[in-house]
């Protein structure tokens, strides 16, 4: 990994150190404990010869933290973050959605709308627990909500998740602006992602469906239009 960081295009930071993101820390601390978490960013930390500005992959959604026994303590919270010089979400599947069984859990359909309403009550709580620890945020979007139909109705997963009924510019935009709201006034950096795969059924890549709505709306929040403006959309011919 160090001679990758060497590269010039590597996101760094002003002050020089590289940024790297810790996937599925969260998980690792869920389902192997914190202990072991620590470990590993330890030997992150001391093995790559140069200081470092890492950002794990811990916030969860509400729900989850409301519901959810491990979260109860402040503790497990407290461990996990102060790991971290920032803290994100790879994908909030289930933002906004308040499961009572395992098969809720495992087939959530509902408007892209109430995840974006989720996904703000996320950024809500995990900044203010960002903070408290001494850490910062770095805000997920995804413009265009997320979904795995594709694989599900293929056979490939058992479990449905489909988020992006109503998906639209305006609605990809209100989503970007709260990730821009959230993003630290210092750092200016968010996560723009489908919080899925593209074989999955959601993107943010034009498409049929979507055109070219998310791919603008990130555009927009976070671009400057250049001098005489954006590059003409491209179709293929039909």
């Amino acid at each position: 990994m160090s001679g990758h960081l060497q590269h010039p295009r590597y996101k760094r930071l002003p002050d020089g150190r590289p940024v790297i993101f810790y996937f599925e820390a969260g998980l690792v601390a869920y389902f192997m404990g914190l202990d072991e978490l620590e470990k590993s960013v330890d030997l992150l930390r001391s093995n790559l010869g140069e200081d470092i500005f890492l950002v794990g992959d811990v916030m969860a959604e509400p729900f989850a933290v409301k519901t959810d026994p491990k979260y109860q303590s402040a503790d497990y919270i407290r461990r996990q973050v102060k790991l971290f010089d920032a803290i994100t979400s790879y994908y909030m599947w289930r933002a906004g959605y308040e499961w009572h069984s395992l098969q809720d859990f495992n087939h959530v359909v509902t408007p892209f709308q109430d995840m974006i309403i989720g996904y703000q009550q996320a950024c809500d709580l995990w900044g203010t627990i960002a903070h408290k620890y001494g850490a910062k945020l770095v805000p997920p979007i995804s413009p265009a909500g997320v979904s795995d139909r594709l694989l599900y109705e293929a056979g490939q997963y058992t479990f449905l998740v489909d988020r992006h009924e109503g998906v639209s510019y305006d609605t990809a935009k209100e989503m970007a602006e709260i990730g821009a709201r959230y993003a630290e006034p210092d750092l200016k950096m968010t996560i723009v992602g489908a919080w899925n795969e593209c074989n999955e059924g959601a993107a943010i890549v034009p498409s049929k469906g979507f055109k070219f709505g998310p791919a603008h709306a990130v555009r927009d929040t976070f671009a400057i239009e250049p001098t005489g403006g954006w590059p003409e959309d491209y179709y293929p011919p039909s």
